[in-house]
């Protein structure tokens, strides 16, 4: 989950009246429920639980509370092209953002730069959404000797494009960067939720359409891999109680049909990873997911295909964790933020480290 974005709550006094009082009051409900059964199993922990009423309170109010451009940035913008959106009649700009700001011709000699891909179901977000866990990261990587740059891409939303058009900008932004003389060795590919079945749909069609070198490596968090709400059994699921996004099973759906291409049935691979015929010859991934999110299963198939298929995978497994708690807070806790953190700059400088 991205960071706060104060200022939307501060520009919408009605809807922070509404959150506050309506999450006030399932707080309430969770710590009656934890005094009067003080021995009762539960998956969450306190700190999760009471976390989970108010992100999802907050979110269902304003998703731009989260999945928003962050206030005053200051981020260098890379613009690749622009174009009209023939069914909105709306520009579309394809390119993305360099955290910290970093002059283009230094990108080539960071000890390794990730190129982002933001979540959101594809249907709502921003590519800075989680700006703060870029500075964060960058900030930490340099405390450890390592100088790195996040390049987070600019995707249309569905509800503008339709697929393949959010793929087509990642890779026109993967391509800029091996076009500036970013070695494809020093590249790791991450992605959060959506964006995080993005960048393995990426390499999927890199290994089969291309002729360029994959990427080192990459850093899905919490990977949507399979959208469909048929194959996934998600209704009924019993980890809606223990995640956020518990209105999951009903939004599928119609994320689904917005965003897949004209004439392809809800289940085609062309949208989600997990549904192709062949997951091998892929960079090594380090995963997160947490075993109270509703995508769990997306996670948990994804490595299993891939170990099967010879695809080396190392996994993190939040214990009592929901949806992209490896993003930091608010849904993971400090301790939990500061364990991700480690966990996934570790790999990243071991896989880029030289052989010896």
């Amino acid at each position: 989950m991205p960071s706060i974005k104060w200022n939307v709550l501060l520009k919408n006094p009605i809807t922070l009246l509404k959150i506050l009082i309506l999450a006030s009051s399932r707080s309430t409900l969770v710590l009656l429920a934890r005094i009067i059964f003080p021995f009762r199993y539960r998956k969450l922990t306190l700190r999760n639980a009471l976390g989970r009423d108010w992100i999802r309170t907050a979110f269902q109010a304003n998703s731009d509370i989260f999945c928003s451009e962050p206030w005053r940035h200051g981020c260098q913008e890379v613009v690749l092209a622009a174009g009209v959106n023939d069914s909105s009649n709306q520009k579309s700009v394809v390119g993305g953002w360099i955290v910290p700001s970093t002059e283009v011709s230094e990108l080539k000699s960071k000890d390794a730069v990730i190129l982002f891909a933001h979540g959101g179901g594809y249907a709502i977000g921003h590519g800075l959404q989680n700006f703060s866990m870029f500075k964060r990261l960058t900030k930490k990587a340099k405390a450890m000797g390592q100088d790195i740059a996040f390049v987070t891409v600019k995707y249309p939303l569905s509800i503008k494009k339709r697929w393949p058009a959010q793929r087509d900008s990642f890779m026109a932004m993967y391509e800029w960067l091996l076009d500036q003389g970013v070695p494809a060795s020093k590249i790791v590919f991450s992605g959060t939720s959506a964006g995080g079945g993005l960048i393995l749909l990426a390499m999927l069609y890199i290994r089969d359409h291309t002729s360029l070198p994959q990427p080192r490596c990459a850093i899905p968090h919490s990977p949507w891999t399979d959208v469909t709400s048929v194959l996934t059994g998600i209704k009924g699921h019993p980890l809606l109680d223990t995640d956020y996004i518990n209105t999951y099973y009903q939004n599928c759906g119609p994320m689904n049909d917005i965003l897949r291409p004209e004439g392809h049935s809800s289940d085609t691979p062309e949208i989600s990873p997990i549904l192709a015929a062949d997951v091998s010859r892929l960079p090594p991934q380090l995963i997160f997911y947490g075993d109270a999110e509703i995508l769990m299963t997306d996670s948990t198939r994804w490595i299993k295909r891939s170990r099967d298929a010879g695809v080396r995978i190392d996994a993190f497994v939040g214990k009592g964790e929901m949806h992209t708690f490896s993003n930091g807070w608010p849904v993971g806790g400090k301790q939990t933020e500061e364990e991700c953190d480690e966990a996934m700059l570790t790999y990243i400088f071991t896989e880029l480290a030289p052989p010896v």
